[in-house]
Order: structure tokens, then sequence, then C-alpha cells
């Protein structure tokens, strides 16, 4: 029998752009698979660059002051994690 694959899947809703017009492709929902399981060392980092992705779908929909708070304060804490790895 073959492996499950483990990941994350970040889920994003399909439909149509503001203004009503149709996004590209089916329209039906999409998802970005993270190849990767909790026992890899960068679960973590890679759990917050999805917490930015699923953010901005919110701020998407909502279009709100308070969402957009929530992307600056993930934002920083991203940039701190980048200014780690880099230095």
């Amino acid at each position: 029998m073959g492996r499950e694959p483990k990941g994350t899947i970040v889920p994003f809703p399909g439909g149509q752009r503001p203004g009503g017009t149709a996004g590209a492709g089916t329209g039906g929902p999409a998802a970005v698979y993270r190849p990767w399981d909790e026992h890899d060392p960068d679960a973590g980092q890679n759990g917050a660059w999805d917490e930015l992705l699923r953010l901005v779908d919110k701020a998407w929909t909502w279009r709100d002051p308070d969402t957009l708070n929530e992307i600056d304060s993930c934002l920083l804490r991203l940039g701190l994690v980048v200014e780690a790895e880099w230095s």
C-alpha cells in the first residue's frame, strides 16, 4: 500500500472577484498544499506563513481595519523570523 501524503492544506474559496467578474479557472475552491508534517523543523515557520495566507484571505472577504491590523502584526512576526534566518 502507498503512503498517504502528509502536509497542510490552506483552503481558498472560489467564486467571483469584487465587481462580479469571474476569476480565472473553474471558480471552485483552491488550496495550497504544504508537503511537510508537524515533525519538520520548519513546520512552525511554515505555519506562520500559512497564517499570513489565511489572514489575507480573511481581509479579502471582510476588508475591515481589524483584519488589516492582524496582517500587519503577522508581517512583523514573519519579518523577525526572516531576519533571524538571514543573519
